[in-house]
């Protein structure tokens, strides 16, 4: 059996130079899928988008309410899905942000805005670990 239902690579946030395998359980895929959650299934192919080579930030140790610590992967996909039939442009003033779990678990996926600097999603509170243009 297979670890991920859908999996990716991404930069290992542990050896930036390597990579990993992240992925979405079949029990979460099920969950979204049973619960009429067809937007977030859409914006699984922005999830690969950013993952594969679309990477702009990656943070560390950022915690959520009821959640552990994570990786929260930053890009900006060239469109956007409604729903598994609709596409759009997607919004200006929006990231897309994959949160992964350490054990590669990929938890979550949205959109966000960023803060008032243009530079990170709002509510960001962990370390940027790695970025596309280091400063």
């Amino acid at each position: 059996m297979a670890r991920w239902f859908v999996s990716f690579q991404a930069i290992n946030p542990k050896d930036l130079a390597t990579c990993w395998e992240v992925g979405v359980s079949e029990r979460h895929y099920r969950s979204l899928q049973n619960h009429g959650h067809e937007k977030a299934i859409a914006r699984l192919m922005l999830v690969k988008e950013v993952l594969k080579g679309g990477t702009i930030e990656i943070y560390s140790g950022w915690s959520r309410p009821d959640k552990q610590d994570c990786f929260v992967y930053t890009g900006r996909p060239r469109r956007d899905f409604r729903s598994l039939r609709i596409e759009t442009p997607p919004d200006k003033r929006l990231i897309f942000l994959v949160f992964v779990l350490p054990d590669g678990e990929i938890d979550e996926w949205t959109w966000r805005c960023l803060a008032e600097d243009g530079k990170r999603p709002e509510g960001v509170s962990g370390d940027l670990i790695w970025s596309v243009n280091p400063s």
